[in-house]
């Protein structure tokens, strides 16, 4: 369990070392998908607007934290579509 929790260890360091080295925002277009029972999605996107200029969200139909084990189907079509149009 100890080394499980470990990575969780160096998040707030890991999360001063980015903010410093951050230049600007990525001007690459972003996938954001959040399951519809997930965690607060609308929290999540803003954090990633923070950082990145062109990002499309979508949320994730009867979906919690396993994104692609719970609702399959939609998930693969909806990255197919997404690098489709890129």
């Amino acid at each position: 369990m100890k080394a499980g929790f470990m990575r969780y260890a160096t998040i707030l360091g890991d999360g001063k070392t980015n903010r410093a080295n951050f230049k600007g925002k990525l001007n690459i277009p972003v996938l954001a998908i959040n399951g519809e029972k997930g965690i607060p999605y609308k929290q999540t996107f803003d954090c990633i607007r923070e950082v990145a200029n062109n990002v499309t969200t979508d949320l994730v139909p009867d979906s919690g934290h396993a994104l692609g084990e719970d609702n399959p189907k939609w998930f693969t079509n909806r990255l197919i579509e997404f690098f489709k149009s890129k």
